[in-house]
């Protein structure tokens, strides 16, 4: 797997968890404790961090797609191309 790729997944696992340390800590400033507000809080998040996973994982990889678009991978030069 390419170094772009990997960094980006590793990347947006940081972001995931970023976001849910986010909602635990809005939930304790809340001080809702274990109650349906603090479960609404943390589901919610769970699912904004997974869309922006999602997100940043895509766009990496769009971005991947885009850089090598105008390549054929595997061939070589053609040796009257630097003449």
């Amino acid at each position: 797997m390419p170094k772009g790729r990997v960094a980006a997944a590793a990347f947006s696992i940081v972001v995931f968890n970023v976001v849910l340390l986010a909602a635990l800590v809005v939930v304790l400033i809340l001080q809702v404790g274990a109650s349906r507000l603090a479960d609404d809080i943390m589901s919610a998040s769970i699912v904004i961090a997974g869309v922006v996973q999602f997100v940043l994982v895509a766009g990496a990889l769009r971005a991947r797609q885009t850089i090598l678009a105008g390549c054929v991978c595997g061939s070589a030069p053609r040796s009257d191309a630097f003449s």
